[in-house]
């Protein structure tokens, strides 16, 4: 019969044999048999090791064992009832806190005292298995309350957050009223828009976001650039728009340059946008669009040429686009050249 215990190395299987253990790699010529399969398909692979007599299974690799295994070898089942997430402070608190509640049911059943050990609790009465998801919310709320407060800022609480948020509501996982009304989106890029009215062009910031609005109307009303803008919903709730330095330090140059550019300044601008942004963290296809030549910031240069061949002489041109560079066409016959004019 196999044994199981569980320490901070994970699921250690053992099967006594009298006063000692059978070594692993026999076991598959006893009875046990039916723990080695699964378990050696876990040495197999990497996710599983064997230490002296004992087979040790990473709190991790749990997970790629099917539900009969799992039954087979002996561990709880998943947990079954309902886990909440508290906030102990403010998110804007260098001591702010996590709290993991596990209830009997949602939203205020008994609560339990719970003890874990890796993706194990014990309720006191029983042990149960996190799933997944619950596991990676457990990990993400540990690391995050074991963090100095000394290198905490309202940026790095508000990034954590956002992580922490998103496992919850994968994990199924109620929140409390505080971290129900808080949203935190990070652009990974920011997009630049061109418009053009009768006082001139403008460049505008925009996030890939149903906020993208109220971030526009934060973006223009506040005098210097913020690392995070809060935006209000309809519903109440808050959405705050991280953005990291390097995008505040570009943003500026929208900013200093006051919301109105001359056609001079934005023709400089359109020829050569990554002198003024970074790519990595802005999305510069406004520049490379068509709206850009339709609005008059840029036209293709085109240059005019014909080769000479020994038969014919063949017309086309070079066209140089920011996007594209340059590339060229030629127009081999009547045919080719209506096409061209129909473009």
């Amino acid at each position: 019969m196999i044994h199981l215990t569980i320490d901070d190395s994970g699921f250690v299987f053992t099967v006594p044999l009298g006063d000692s253990d059978l070594p692993f790699t026999e076991w598959e010529r006893y009875d046990d048999v039916i723990y080695f399969l699964p378990l050696s398909a876990l040495t197999d692979n990497g996710n599983a090791r064997v230490d002296g007599n004992a087979c040790v299974v990473p709190f991790e690799s749990v997970y790629l064992l099917d539900k009969d295994d799992r039954k087979i070898l002996g561990i709880p089942d998943l947990y079954p009832m309902a886990i909440r997430l508290r906030g102990k402070g403010m998110l804007h608190e260098a001591s702010f806190r996590y709290q993991l509640d596990f209830l009997s049911h949602a939203p205020d059943g008994e609560l339990f005292p719970v003890k874990a050990t890796g993706n194990v609790i014990d309720t006191g009465n029983r042990f149960y298995l996190l799933s997944e998801a619950q596991f990676s919310l457990k990990k993400s709320v540990d690391a995050f309350d074991s963090t100095p407060e000394e290198t905490r800022t309202f940026d790095s609480n508000l990034r954590a957050f956002s992580e922490i948020k998103s496992l919850a509501l994968q994990a199924g996982c109620r929140l409390d009223s505080y971290l129900g009304n808080e949203s935190v989106y990070i652009p990974e890029k920011i997009k630049i828009e061109i418009t053009r009215d009768q006082e001139g062009f403008t460049l505008d910031p925009a996030i890939d976001s149903d906020q993208n609005p109220g971030f526009q109307r934060s973006f223009e009303r506040l005098r210097r650039i913020q690392g995070v803008y809060p935006v209000q919903k309809e519903d109440g709730s808050r959405v705050r728009i991280v953005l990291d330095q390097e995008q505040k330090n570009d943003l500026q140059k929208i900013k200093s340059g006051g919301r109105h550019r001359s056609l001079e300044e934005m023709q400089e601008l359109a020829s050569k946008p990554t002198e003024y942004f970074d790519p990595d963290h802005f999305d510069l296809s406004e520049f490379y669009s068509d709206r850009v030549i339709e609005i008059g910031l840029y036209k293709p240069k085109f240059y005019p040429f014909v080769c000479p061949y020994k038969s014919s002489w063949i017309a086309g041109a070079s066209i140089e686009t920011p996007e594209n560079g340059t590339s060229k066409i030629s127009v081999n016959d009547f045919s080719e050249l209506n096409e061209l004019d129909a473009i």
